[in-house]
């Protein structure tokens, strides 16, 4: 009965991770971000410095995923149990830490377990780790009757290569944006309506974005490029002069196109006087910058509003291209 058992916590322990993980891996940023919240929450209650670990966000989260990821595999395919039960112990139980932290004192509002898919309360993410420590300390009481998925070369070779395949994933979708696209702005939603109409609390769910009447002409009406830079000091000079050259290439064209950027304003004239843009600049906020796409400097084609396709500053299109689409 116990083996039986221990089988069926495996799989859906494995599958809970592979799932969970997975998220992570498709928007690596996001998932930065949400690490972010929880480092300046720990300097503000204890004291400690958020700064340091805020620098290595992105490759912490990266690393976070994919040993999530990999955990899951090796439990499943029964590849160092020991190891992994142990590791699978202190993961879970220092995310109960975080998930309850933020329950009691509501400083995170939402974990990040799932990305942008599903959005859990402080609460129900507790409670999710609570029934998960539960169910993992039963395969770590059991970790000495995990036996292979098959044998154990095919077990040690099914868990390397699909980590090694995990690993490639990361890193591709960090580069190249997202496979599945779960923000506001993805390709096929109607960017205007989720930045202009409001809900019942008078929400948007671009909040923050603010339209941008300077430029004269709506945003939303006919085709506009977006070129979104969510910090100019955070931006290489290449990836700016790429920005600035597609966007004033587009000028007089049948796109609009946009400079949606971040900054304040003696940044803002260092950029013009540096990089002379002839596009119209929008001044948005910084983390309604980062909700529509998640590299900066990052690029979004609207048609009447609805977007038509998103490019990330490693395939930054030419104009041609964008014409084209």
């Amino acid at each position: 009965m116990k083996i039986k058992l221990l089988w069926a916590f495996r799989i859906s322990v494995a599958a809970l991770f592979i799932f969970s993980g997975l998220i992570k891996v498709n928007d690596v940023s996001g998932f930065a971000y949400k690490l972010e919240e929880y480092f300046w929450v720990f300097e503000k209650n204890f004291g400690l410095p958020a700064a340091p670990f805020v620098a290595v966000s992105i490759p912490l989260a990266g690393f976070i995923a994919v040993f999530e990821t990999a955990l899951a595999f090796t439990l499943l395919f029964g590849f160092l149990p020991v190891l992994t039960a142990w590791s699978l112990l202190v993961m879970i139980v220092f995310f109960t830490f975080l998930t309850g932290y933020s329950w009691l004192t509501d400083s995170v509002t939402d974990c990040g377990c799932f990305g942008d898919f599903i959005k859990l309360t402080p609460y129900t993410s507790f409670m999710k780790d609570v029934v998960l420590t539960a169910v993992i300390g039963f395969i770590f009481v059991m970790r000495k009757n995990i036996r292979p998925l098959g044998t154990e070369k095919a077990a040690k070779f099914a868990s390397v290569s699909l980590t090694l395949v995990t690993v490639f994933l990361t890193w591709y979708c960090h580069r190249y944006l997202p496979f599945k696209d779960f923000l506001p702005a993805c390709k096929g939603c109607d960017f205007k309506k989720n930045a202009t109409v409001m809900d019942a609390e008078g929400n948007t769910k671009l909040h923050g974005y603010a339209v941008t009447e300077e430029c004269g002409f709506d945003e939303f009406s006919g085709k506009t490029l977006f070129v979104v830079v969510k910090d100019l000091n955070e931006a290489s000079e290449s990836d700016l002069k790429t920005a600035v050259g597609l966007a004033n290439a587009l000028v007089g064209s049948e796109v609009k196109p946009i400079l949606l950027i971040s900054a304040i304003g003696k940044d803002v004239e260092a950029f013009k006087a540096k990089y002379q843009p002839q596009a119209c600049i929008s001044l948005q906020d910084k983390t309604m910058l980062k909700t529509i796409i998640r590299s900066s400097p990052g690029y979004i084609l609207l048609n009447d509003g609805v977007v038509v396709e998103k490019w990330s500053k490693a395939a930054a299109p030419s104009k041609a291209e964008v014409l084209k689409k």
